[in-house]
């Protein structure tokens, strides 16, 4: 994926391309657009309960998001994405 709008979206691209030139640090990272609660240290909620599953489809080095981010930026200029659908 390369920068979608949005701070999550174009951080983790960002992310993933400062370690590309650590071969032994392949990180996955996840984004889904839903509620999130910040409470003293702690970030919780439907946002980061779907994005902490998702990560794992990603590929080592990776980025998944979900069908929700996915249907937000899919016809954004500048976007290239991957259409696979993993189903449970």
């Amino acid at each position: 994926m390369s920068s979608p709008p949005g701070p999550g979206g174009s951080g983790a691209c960002e992310v993933q391309a400062s370690l590309q030139h650590q071969p032994e640090l392949k990180v996955r990272i996840g984004i889904h657009l839903g509620d999130v609660v910040f409470s003293n240290d702690t970030v919780l909620g439907d946002g980061v309960n779907v994005a902490s599953r998702i990560h794992a489809l990603a590929p080592p080095g990776g980025i998944c998001v979900s069908a929700n981010v996915y249907d937000e930026i899919r016809n954004k200029p500048g976007m290239r994405l991957k259409d696979q659908i993993a189903k449970y």
